[in-house]
C-alpha cells in the first residue's frame, strides 16, 4: 500500500529470503510446538550470505544483515545460515499460532506459522551426560543403575525469576514446574530442573536412574502438560558389563606439512562401552625427526584435535608412521596410526600446476610442491574459477590456497581483486582455472593480473577454457603460463628457495 503496488526503484525480491513449508519447529525437539522463552530454528532458503553465530554472551537481535520477527516482536538470534536460523522465541510471546517473518537486508520472507505453548520441552541431540565430567550418555556407552544423569534441553516454561528476551542466565534458576522425566514406561527421579547458567534459553534437568532399572536400551524423555519430548536412547549398563575404551581413526589419516609451516590438524574421536567415562591422556610414536605434536586430553564422546607441525629445517619424510595411544585406567590402550609427509621449503623445489577448463574435458585444477598434491579440485564443485596458491619467496612456506568462483559471483571477482592488490612484492604466486573463471570476470580483473602477476595471456582467455600461471608479484613477465582452448594446461618448473 505504501508504495501504491509498485516497488521502488532498486528493490530486488530475487533471491529474497523463504521460509520452507513447516520451517518453524523446536531446536531441541524438532517438533512443531514451541515454548516462549525456548530456542526454535527457522529452515528455508537465502537467509544469510555465509553462517554467523554467537560465541557467547546475551543473543543480538540481528546477525549482519538478518533478523527475525514473531509475533511483531524481535528473536534474539543464535545462528543464521544460509537455509537455518536458530533463534530464541521471547518471552512475552503470546499462546496460539503467531506469525514469524526473516528479514535480510530489510526484505522479507513470507510469514510463516509457529505453535506456541506454555511448555513444549525438547532434549537436545547428544545432550545427555554423566555429572562431573562431559561423558555423554547414549546407546552405545550408558550408566548404571542408581546413577545420575544431567539432560539438557529447552522449552520447558517459566523460571521463578523473570529473564529478559536474549539475556543469559547469571545463575541457575530453578522453573516455575518441574518437568517428569521417564525411561520407557518407567517413572524417573527428577532431582533439578531449572536454566542452565551461562546460556539463554537453554535448561539443565538432573534425574536419577532408578536402583531396580532393568539393563538394556531405554527411552529417555521428559513430560509437561502430558506433552513428551523427543526420545533420547540411553543404555543400562548391567553389573557383569566390562567398562572399555575406544579410539577412532584420525580423520583424515594421512598429513601433509612442510618444513617451517603451519600446523596441521587431523580429528580423533574418543568412545567407551559399558559405562567408561574418566580422562584419557595420549602418547604419540615415530614422529619423523624435526616434527612435533600436541593433543589435549579428553573423554569419551569428545573429538579431540591433533596437531602437527613441522620446525623450519626438518628433512623430508614419507607416510611416516605416527601411532597414537589413548591411555586411562583400564589395560586397553587403543591405538591409530596417521600417515605423515614433510615436504621441504628450501632449496630446490619442484613445482607443478595443472588447469583443465570444462572444454578440455577434465575441468579440474591442481598444485603439486616437490611431488605431492597439495590441492586438487575437479567439476563444477568446491573450487570452481580461480584458485590460488602463494608461496613465501624466502621461507618457501606455502600459504592456504585461495579460490574464487568467477563463473558464480560478481562478489568474488570483487574479492579476487582485492586479494591480488594485497599480495607483497616479489611473493611466488601459483594460478590455476578449473571448470570457468571467465564469465563474469571484468576488464579491470584482467588488469589486476597483468600489473600483479606479469600475465602475458589473461587477455586472450575465454569461456571455460584453461589457464595456469607461475609468477613473482610485481614481475614484468611470468615465470611460466599457459592457455588453452580445450585442453589441459600442465605448468612444471624447479625454483630455488630462497630466491633472490
Amino acid at each position: 500500500q505504501s508504495w501504491g503496488g509498485t516497488p521502488p526503484a532498486g528493490l530486488s525480491l530475487e533471491g529474497s529470503p523463504r521460509i520452507a513449508a513447516g520451517g518453524v519447529t523446536n531446536t531441541a525437539s524438532g517438533f512443531e510446538a514451541i515454548a516462549p522463552g525456548s530456542l526454535f530454528t527457522i529452515r528455508g532458503e537465502n537467509f544469510a550470505a555465509a553462517p554467523q553465530a554467537v560465541a557467547g554472551g546475551d543473543l543480538p537481535f540481528q546477525l549482519g544483515d538478518v533478523s527475525v520477527c514473531i509475533e511483531q516482536r524481535p528473536a534474539p538470534l543464535y545462528l543464521a545460515a544460509p537455509d537455518e536460523i536458530r533463534a530464541q522465541l521471547p518471552w512475552e510471546t503470546g499462546l496460539g499460532r503467531p506469525q514469524a517473518i526473516v528479514y535480510r537486508g530489510g526484505v522479507a520472507s513470507q510469514p510463516a506459522t509457529a505453535e506456541v505453548i506454555t511448555h513444549a520441552p525438547g532434549i537436545f541431540e547428544g545432550a545427555v551426560y554423566r555429572p562431573g565430567l562431559p561423558c555423554p550418555v547414549d546407546d552405545a556407552n550408558g550408566v548404571r543403575a542408581g546413577e545420575y544423569l544431567e539432560i539438557y534441553g529447552t522449552g520447558l516454561g517459566p523460571a521463578a525469576a523473570a529473564m529478559a528476551s536474549g539475556q543469559i542466565a547469571g545463575a541457575t534458576i530453578e522453573v516455575l514446574a518441574s518437568p517428569q522425566a521417564s525411561l520407557d514406561e518407567r517413572d524417573v527421579e527428577v532431582v533439578y530442573s531449572g536454566l542452565l547458567a551461562g546460556a539463554a534459553g537453554v535448561y539443565q534437568t538432573n534425574v536419577r536412574i532408578p536402583f531396580d532399572m532393568a539393563p538394556g536400551v531405554a527411552e529417555l524423555r521428559l513430560r509437561q502438560n502430558a506433552l513428551a519430548s523427543n526420545a533420547v536412547a540411553v543404555d543400562i549398563v548391567g553389573e557383569g558389563s566390562t567398562p572399555r575404551l575406544l579410539l577412532g581413526a584420525f580423520e583424515p589419516n594421512a598429513m601433509l606439512v612442510q618444513a617451517g609451516g603451519p600446523p596441521r590438524t587431523a580429528l580423533v574421536r574418543i568412545g567407551g562401552r559399558g559405562g567408561f567415562c574418566e580422562l584419557v591422556r595420549f602418547v604419540v610414536q615415530g614422529l619423523p625427526a624435526g616434527v612435533r605434536a600436541s593433543i589435549p586430553v579428553g573423554v569419551p564422546g569428545q573429538t579431540v584435535r591433533f596437531e602437527i607441525w613441522a620446525e623450519p629445517g626438518a628433512p623430508r619424510a614419507e607416510d611416516a608412521p605416527v601411532v597414537l595411544t589413548a591411555l586411562s585406567s583400564l589395560a586397553d590402550a587403543p591405538r591409530q596410526t596417521l600417515r605423515v609427509t614433510v615436504l621441504p621449503a628450501l632449496g630446490d623445489i619442484r613445482l607443478r600446476v595443472v588447469s583443465g577448463g570444462w572444454l578440455s574435458g577434465a575441468p579440474t585444477a591442481s598444485f603439486e610442491v616437490d611431488g605431492r598434491v597439495v590441492f586438487q579440485t575437479s567439476g563444477g564443485g568446491p573450487g570452481r574459477g580461480f584458485n590460488f596458491l602463494v608461496v613465501d619467496s624466502q621461507s618457501g612456506v606455502m600459504g592456504p590456497v585461495r579460490g574464487f568462483d568467477t563463473w558464480g559471483s560478481e562478489q568474488a571477482v570483487e574479492a579476487m581483486e582485492v586479494f591480488l592488490r594485497s599480495l607483497p612484492p616479489g611473493q611466488v604466486v601459483l594460478a590455476a582455472i578449473a571448470d570457468d573463471g571467465a564469465l563474469l570476470l571484468t576488464e579491470e580483473t584482467r588488469r589486476v593480473l597483468r600489473e600483479t602477476l606479469g600475465s602475458q595471456a589473461i587477455d586472450a582467455l575465454v569461456y571455460q577454457s584453461s589457464w595456469a600461471i607461475i609468477s613473482r608479484v610485481g614481475a614484468s613477465r611470468p615465470i611460466a603460463e599457459g592457455l588453452m582452448l580445450d585442453e589441459t594446461v600442465v605448468l612444471d618448473r624447479t625454483l630455488t628457495f630462497p630466491m633472490p
